[in-house]
Protein backbone atom coordinates (compact mmCIF):
# COMPACT_ATOMS: atom_id res chain seq x y z
CA UNK A 1 0.00 0.00 0.00
CA UNK A 2 1.11 3.91 -0.92
CA UNK A 3 2.01 5.87 1.44
CA UNK A 4 0.13 9.71 1.33
CA UNK A 5 4.00 10.82 0.69
CA UNK A 6 4.87 8.63 -2.34
CA UNK A 7 1.33 9.36 -3.27
CA UNK A 8 1.97 13.18 -3.29
CA UNK A 9 5.67 12.53 -5.39
CA UNK A 10 3.92 10.77 -7.77
CA UNK A 11 1.37 13.56 -8.52
CA UNK A 12 4.39 16.31 -8.05
CA UNK A 13 6.18 13.81 -10.60
CA UNK A 14 3.14 13.94 -13.10
CA UNK A 15 2.80 17.33 -12.61
CA UNK A 16 6.30 18.18 -13.47
CA UNK A 17 5.82 16.22 -16.71
CA UNK A 18 2.70 17.92 -17.74
CA UNK A 19 4.80 20.91 -16.60
CA UNK A 20 7.68 20.15 -19.16
CA UNK A 21 5.12 18.81 -22.06
CA UNK A 22 3.61 22.67 -21.79
CA UNK A 23 6.53 24.35 -22.04
CA UNK A 24 7.91 22.40 -24.91
CA UNK A 25 4.58 23.25 -26.75
CA UNK A 26 5.21 26.99 -26.02
CA UNK A 27 8.49 27.14 -26.96
CA UNK A 28 7.31 25.24 -30.69
CA UNK A 29 4.96 28.15 -31.17
CA UNK A 30 6.78 30.23 -33.98
CA UNK A 31 5.58 33.49 -31.98
CA UNK A 32 6.31 35.04 -28.81
CA UNK A 33 4.87 34.27 -25.84
CA UNK A 34 5.50 35.63 -21.88
CA UNK A 35 3.67 36.37 -18.81
CA UNK A 36 3.90 40.40 -17.61
CA UNK A 37 3.25 41.10 -13.67
CA UNK A 38 1.87 44.56 -13.11
CA UNK A 39 4.91 45.46 -11.60
CA UNK A 40 6.38 44.96 -15.32
CA UNK A 41 8.29 42.10 -14.13
CA UNK A 42 8.43 38.74 -16.51
CA UNK A 43 8.01 35.61 -15.20
CA UNK A 44 8.39 33.48 -18.31
CA UNK A 45 9.22 34.06 -21.29
CA UNK A 46 9.25 31.27 -24.43
CA UNK A 47 11.86 30.47 -27.12
CA UNK A 48 11.43 32.96 -29.29
CA UNK A 49 10.96 35.92 -26.99
CA UNK A 50 14.12 34.76 -25.83
CA UNK A 51 15.45 35.10 -29.26
CA UNK A 52 14.09 38.33 -29.78
CA UNK A 53 14.37 40.49 -27.03
CA UNK A 54 16.94 38.20 -24.84
CA UNK A 55 16.68 36.47 -21.71
CA UNK A 56 14.26 38.80 -19.49
CA UNK A 57 13.00 36.39 -17.21
CA UNK A 58 12.75 38.37 -13.89
CA UNK A 59 13.50 41.92 -15.44
CA UNK A 60 11.07 44.27 -15.99
CA UNK A 61 9.31 44.17 -19.85
CA UNK A 62 10.56 47.95 -20.30
CA UNK A 63 14.59 46.28 -20.33
CA UNK A 64 13.42 44.95 -23.47
CA UNK A 65 13.65 48.79 -25.10
CA UNK A 66 17.49 49.35 -25.58
CA UNK A 67 18.13 52.52 -23.23
CA UNK A 68 14.93 52.02 -21.13
CA UNK A 69 14.91 52.45 -17.21
CA UNK A 70 11.06 53.31 -16.57
CA UNK A 71 8.08 52.02 -18.04
CA UNK A 72 6.77 53.74 -20.73
CA UNK A 73 4.31 56.44 -20.83
CA UNK A 74 1.57 55.02 -22.55
CA UNK A 75 1.88 50.89 -22.99
CA UNK A 76 -1.06 48.99 -24.59
CA UNK A 77 -0.41 45.97 -22.64
CA UNK A 78 -1.27 47.52 -19.52
CA UNK A 79 -4.51 48.70 -20.64
CA UNK A 80 -5.21 45.06 -20.03
CA UNK A 81 -4.15 45.42 -16.43
CA UNK A 82 -7.20 47.46 -16.27
CA UNK A 83 -10.39 46.80 -18.78
CA UNK A 84 -9.27 42.93 -17.84
CA UNK A 85 -10.12 42.68 -21.91
CA UNK A 86 -8.42 40.60 -24.60
CA UNK A 87 -6.83 43.80 -26.74
CA UNK A 88 -5.20 42.80 -30.02
CA UNK A 89 -2.76 45.17 -31.82
CA UNK A 90 0.02 46.21 -34.37
CA UNK A 91 3.84 47.58 -33.49
CA UNK A 92 6.53 47.55 -35.81
CA UNK A 93 10.07 47.08 -34.38
CA UNK A 94 13.60 49.19 -35.78
CA UNK A 95 13.74 46.31 -38.54
CA UNK A 96 10.82 46.94 -39.75
CA UNK A 97 9.07 43.47 -38.78
CA UNK A 98 5.43 44.20 -38.04
CA UNK A 99 3.84 42.05 -35.09
CA UNK A 100 0.00 41.33 -34.76
CA UNK A 101 -0.37 41.27 -30.54
CA UNK A 102 -2.76 39.75 -28.92
CA UNK A 103 -2.66 40.84 -24.45
CA UNK A 104 -4.95 38.71 -22.16
CA UNK A 105 -5.91 38.78 -18.62
CA UNK A 106 -5.25 35.57 -16.70
CA UNK A 107 -8.02 35.71 -14.32
CA UNK A 108 -6.74 32.80 -12.09
CA UNK A 109 -3.50 34.45 -11.68
CA UNK A 110 -4.30 36.55 -8.24
CA UNK A 111 -0.54 37.16 -6.70
CA UNK A 112 0.73 38.08 -8.65
CA UNK A 113 -2.18 39.56 -11.55
CA UNK A 114 -0.61 38.27 -14.88
CA UNK A 115 -1.32 38.90 -18.92
CA UNK A 116 -0.14 37.08 -21.25
CA UNK A 117 1.41 38.46 -24.43
CA UNK A 118 1.15 36.51 -27.93
CA UNK A 119 2.95 38.53 -30.57
CA UNK A 120 3.00 36.86 -34.18
CA UNK A 121 5.22 38.31 -36.69
CA UNK A 122 3.06 39.59 -39.66
CA UNK A 123 6.12 40.00 -42.11
CA UNK A 124 6.90 36.18 -41.90
CA UNK A 125 3.72 35.70 -41.82
CA UNK A 126 3.49 37.82 -45.69
CA UNK A 127 6.65 36.23 -46.41
CA UNK A 128 5.39 32.33 -45.90
CA UNK A 129 2.51 33.39 -47.87
CA UNK A 130 3.94 34.39 -50.67
CA UNK A 131 6.20 31.32 -50.74
CA UNK A 132 3.03 28.82 -51.04
CA UNK A 133 1.31 31.26 -53.30
CA UNK A 134 2.45 29.48 -56.67
CA UNK A 135 2.59 25.86 -56.24
CA UNK A 136 5.41 24.06 -57.83
CA UNK A 137 5.11 22.15 -60.92
CA UNK A 138 5.79 19.03 -58.88
CA UNK A 139 3.05 19.44 -56.06
CA UNK A 140 0.63 20.13 -59.54
CA UNK A 141 1.62 16.47 -61.02
CA UNK A 142 0.83 14.96 -57.66
CA UNK A 143 -2.18 16.85 -57.22
CA UNK A 144 -3.19 15.39 -60.63
CA UNK A 145 -3.19 11.94 -59.39
CA UNK A 146 1.09 11.48 -60.42
CA UNK A 147 4.18 11.17 -58.54
CA UNK A 148 6.30 11.80 -61.24
CA UNK A 149 9.97 13.34 -59.74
Amino acid sequence: METSAEVLQQRIDELEKERSVLLSILDAIPGYIYLIARDHSIPYTNKRFKLLFGDLEGKQCYQAIPGRTEPCDVCPTFQVFKTKQTKDWVWTNRKGHSYVIFDSYLPGSSDPELLVEVGLDLTLLEETDQKHQKPSASCIRVLDGGFEV
